[in-house]
This record gives C-alpha cells, structure tokens and sequence, in this order.
C-alpha cells in the first residue's frame, strides 16, 4: 500500500468513526434527532430568512434533500413556515422552542466534543499542526475543483 493510499484510508476510517460516535451522541439529544436534522436547525438559525435554496447550499445538499429534511423537522415541530409580508412566493423557516433545545443540546454536545479530542490536537506540535492544515486547505481545494467538473460545485 502506498502512503498515499494509508492516508486516504486513514482519513476515511477517522471519518467513518467519527461520524458513528456523532451519530451515537446526537441521539442522546431528547427527541431523537439525525446529524443531518441537527445540522439543518442549526444552519436555519444561523442563516438570516432561510429558505431551502439557502439551506441547500450552507449543507451541501440538493434542494429535494433539504425538503424531505425540512418536512421531518415541520412534523417534529422543531421549526416553522412563515412568509415574509409582501412576498407570498417565498416559504422561510425559523426555529421553534423545542427546535432551539435541540440547538442548545447540539452545542453542549459540540462543546464536550471539542474538550475530549483537545488532548489529541494539544499532543501535536505546532508543525505538525501547520503541515495538517496544509494540508487540509490543498484537499479542499482540490476536492472544490473536482465537483466543478461534475457540475455540483453550486451546491458548495
């Protein structure tokens, strides 16, 4: 195996366990939620007017993929419809109080996250740290050209 290829499989069995253990901690939220479900309530409420092309883009998602997301979170009751006075074509969501619990929720989660994996970052040395975000920011870059060329750059 090549070290590029340990690498790559490194990356995908850190990843692939990292999201098990967020999955694993996101259901410890009281109403059961996805990551994905997560992930939509707290873009909703950070973005200002939301819709589902907004949302699509800050989660990297199609358009029909957040609406299935959004019609889960609308029966879930943790967020809402409104409209804009005015402007009856555009449909925006906002949070709810049991969308902003799961919020609050998320962030203590995202909180005791960071304190138990600061000891791994506080192992390394500071070039260790700068060739990893190197690193990091050559691959991103690479993977942004790559989905141009398929043509789902826009949802980036």
């Amino acid at each position: 195996m090549t070290r590029e290829q340990e690498i790559l499989d490194g990356f995908s069995q850190m990843w692939s366990k990292l999201q098990a253990l967020i999955a694993a901690e996101e259901r410890i939220i009281h109403y059961d939620v996805s990551p994905s479900e997560v992930h939509c309530i707290v873009m909703i409420d950070r973005l200002e007017n939301p819709n589902v092309t907004m949302l699509a883009k800050a989660l990297h998602m199609t358009p029909g993929g957040v609406s299935k997301l959004t019609a889960r979170l609308l029966r879930m009751k943790a967020i809402e419809r409104y409209q804009k006075e005015g402007n009856r074509k555009e449909v925006l969501f906002r949070l709810t109080p049991r969308g902003e619990q799961i919020k609050r929720q998320h962030e203590e989660l995202h909180r005791k996250r960071q304190e138990r994996d600061l000891v791994v970052y506080e192992s390394l040395t500071e070039a260790e740290k700068d060739s990893l975000l190197r690193f990091v920011r050559i691959y991103n870059e690479h993977l942004d050209r790559e989905l141009k060329k398929l043509d789902v750059g826009e949802l980036l």
